[in-house]
């Protein structure tokens, strides 16, 4: 868009000239080329250069500055239940994310700590059902008493 209002301006600030005298009285005459040519008058020539295509580098790109704010609604406040310090993050600013998604890792003592103890609670309770199927077979054979199984 502003390089097109920059080229109408070029355009007519042209035309805002003195007209253009004809060379020496030579009448302009207007013919029409063959499809796919160019035809030149030999005074313009001189400033033509042809010259065969080949690759080159092109830049095509502009740097602007600017702020970008995001619409209040659409971000969303993310918290840990646990203090800890960001190890990895796994998406890009602007990212459409699903549900579930690991958006980044943690690593905390606390969670360390957290998963320790649940460990040891699965554990504990794998040994109390153990302990338990044990009892509870050793009374179907009578070779346990009742009481031992509840204690």
């Amino acid at each position: 868009m502003r390089t097109a209002c920059i080229a109408a301006g070029f355009l007519l600030l042209a035309g805002c000239g003195k007209p253009i005298p004809p060379t020496a009285g030579a009448p302009v005459a207007m013919t029409k080329q063959p499809a796919g040519q160019l035809m030149l008058p030999n005074a313009s020539r001189q400033f033509l250069t042809v010259e065969p295509v080949a690759p080159g580098e092109f830049s095509a790109t502009r740097t602007y500055f600017g702020r970008t704010a995001f619409r209040p609604k659409a971000l969303s406040a993310v918290t840990a239940p646990f203090a800890g310090r960001v190890a990895r993050v796994s998406i890009e600013p602007g990212q459409r994310v699903r549900a579930g998604a690991t958006l980044f890792t943690i690593e905390s003592p606390d969670a360390m700590g957290v998963r320790t103890a649940l460990s040891q609670a699965r554990l504990k309770v794998r040994l109390q059902e153990e302990v338990l199927a044990r009892q509870t077979e050793m009374v179907k054979r009578g070779v346990g008493l009742e009481v031992e199984r509840f204690e």
